[in-house]
């Protein structure tokens, strides 16, 4: 008859069993690699030449990596002033701020009757009043101009609508503006406001 501790000492006999064969096999397969490693090495070293015959047998040969050779420096070059200085324009920015209610429409912007942005409109829902869903969406740009006075179009569609705004604006080099744009409520009439 087997004694109630044998199925135990069975058992942490296997899994030590199990164990040490889980690790042989990680050691052997580290080997494999390394040496796969190893025979990768060899082949991009460049191949030395044999030993002379007279060499003795029991010298043995190790791979040295080739030296670089120094780069030479190129000779200094002596940079003359230009006659006259390099003008630089600094842009400035148009950052565009639209929030609204609709499903979808697009929002366009023009400087100087140029088309600067385009972009459809996204919305989710916010709430829902019987069948009515309310909505919100916002388009936030940021749009590069040269400095000086700008004539800015802004033109909102949605549905069969379509609301469109101007102004006349002064940028300064390096200066950002904002231009907020709503649509009115009951009117729908596009509002347009510096921030």
């Amino acid at each position: 008859m087997a004694e109630p501790g044998d199925s135990s000492q069975r058992t942490a006999v296997f899994r030590r069993s199990a164990t040490r064969g889980i690790a042989g096999v990680l050691a052997l397969g580290l080997v494999a690699l390394l040496e796969i490693a190893r025979r990768k090495a060899e082949s991009t070293l460049p191949r030395q030449e044999l030993a002379p015959a007279s060499a003795p047998a029991t010298v043995a040969t190790v791979p040295v990596a080739p030296t670089l050779a120094p780069t030479p420096t190129a000779p200094r070059r002596h940079v003359l002033p230009l006659a006259r200085p390099v003008e630089t324009t600094a842009l400035t920015q148009l950052e565009v701020d639209f929030q609204h209610g609709f499903k979808s429409g697009t929002l366009a912007v023009f400087v100087d009757d140029e088309p600067m942005l385009e972009q459809p409109l996204r919305s989710r829902v916010t709430g829902k009043v019987l069948t009515i869903e309310r909505r919100r969406g916002r388009l936030k740009e940021l749009l590069a101009v040269p400095p000086g006075e700008h004539r800015l179009r802004v033109v909102v569609r949605w549905n069969d609508n379509a609301r469109s705004r101007s102004l006349t604006a002064t940028f300064r080099e390096g200066e950002t503006r904002r231009l907020v744009a709503r649509i009115q409520g009951l009117t729908k009439s596009l509002v347009l406001q510096w921030r």
